[in-house]
């Protein structure tokens, strides 16, 4: 079976690392409930890492990674590098990144909801929300998607994290970036 693995950079002045990547460093964690006990509504981020060889510093680029089985291309992950640090070798990087869940989370949404006009179908709030955002949503109906939300929060700060981990709560789901 032949296997090749590509990091994608969005900065075009970066080319892409089909090579250098060390062998069996690549790992690429994607958790639906990190807690104990089962609850629904979180929201956690994918996470890929790995050591690239005799690389610079990478931090805070945009990538994609690609895997390329038989002839057949499968996109893995697409987020932004958090971290890009010297190994003990002090020439290779471990390379961190996490998808737009991560880098969104703390941000805060309250000009949005501030804005709205209650009450709103639990839909509507939430496309509402990832047009704000500019995120394109994967097509879905969910079990309360015409349950009717009230204005209940009257605070300046609000942030994405929690509103959808409440939707999600609502919903009895998961909230999860795709690699789009």
């Amino acid at each position: 079976m032949a296997r090749e693995t590509v990091i994608h950079f969005k900065n075009e002045n970066i080319d892409d690392i089909n090579r250098g990547i060390k062998s069996g460093s690549l790992k690429l964690e994607k958790i639906l409930d990190d807690n104990s006990q089962l609850k629904f509504g979180t929201c956690n981020s994918s996470k890929f890492s790995c050591t690239l060889l005799g690389a610079s510093d990478l931090t805070g680029e945009e990538i994609s990674v690609y895997q390329t089985v038989d002839g057949i291309k499968y996109k893995l992950f697409s987020g932004v590098i958090t971290s890009c640090v010297l190994d003990k070798n002090k020439v290779d990087r471990n390379l961190t990144a996490y998808d737009k869940m991560y880098t969104m989370r703390k941000l805060n949404v309250w000009d949005w909801y501030s804005q709205l006009t209650f009450p709103i179908p639990l839909k509507d709030f939430r496309d509402s929300l990832f047009d704000y955002l500019g995120i394109v949503q994967v097509t879905q109906t969910l079990t309360n998607d015409t349950m009717l939300i009230s204005k209940t929060v009257s605070q300046t700060e609000m942030s994405l994290e929690t509103v959808l981990t409440a939707m999600c709560e609502l919903n009895g789901c998961y909230g999860v970036m795709n690699e789009e």
